[in-house]
């Protein structure tokens, strides 16, 4: 029984100093729980694909890079701790793509067939033999990450992200904010 203050519960005497023992520890055992797990939540974290920077990642990688309070952490195998972490950067880049487009034989030999008959049909499907070569301006966007690696080198990681600009910035300005880190402004040299 349970002695608790006057009354008896199964032969074992029970005071409400050892109750109050245990509810404590139980609640501090509640707070440091959920003081640990809201310690291990990332502050920010994005998903990518590797372009350069990270040892043992192949290019065009798919890659997600976590941000916690002691380092970054790239698919949870390559670790850039905080005190090598210099800032990090939206990138956007413009590259010219060529587009190889087959050319239509048949629409050009009936073309060539209303207009001269049946030998404008042959050389208006001969025109149409091979590929014709059109430009595309085509705008990506990265996440730069700049750190120092173990031999004091400053590398710069690239992520190519498929979302806009304003995302890439909103995920550098953030991360850098999180991290007490600032992104040097980059001069670019022009042409006069």
């Amino acid at each position: 029984m349970v002695y608790l203050g006057n009354k008896l519960y199964g032969g074992i005497k029970l005071d409400k100093l050892f109750i109050f023992y245990f509810v404590l520890f139980y609640f501090l055992y509640l707070s440091f729980k959920g003081y640990k797990e809201n310690n291990k939540k990332p502050s920010s974290s994005f998903d990518g694909k590797h372009v350069l920077g990270i040892p043992g990642i192949g290019t065009g990688i798919s890659a997600k890079v976590v941000t916690n309070k002691d380092n970054i952490t790239i698919n949870n195998t390559q670790i850039i701790p905080m005190d090598r972490f210099q800032f990090a950067r939206g990138v956007s880049a413009q590259e010219i793509v060529l587009d190889d487009q087959q050319k239509s034989v048949i629409l050009r030999g009936i073309a060539g067939g209303l207009l001269l008959g049946p030998i404008g049909a042959v050389v208006g499907g001969m025109s149409g033999l091979g590929t014709k070569q059109q430009k595309k301006e085509v705008t990506q966007h990265y996440i730069q990450l700049t750190y120092t690696n173990k031999d004091n080198e400053q590398i710069d990681a690239l992520f190519l992200v498929d979302r806009d600009k304003k995302y890439c910035d909103g995920v550098a300005d953030h991360i850098n904010k999180e991290t007490g880190k600032i992104a040097l402004v980059q001069k670019l040299q022009y042409e006069i």
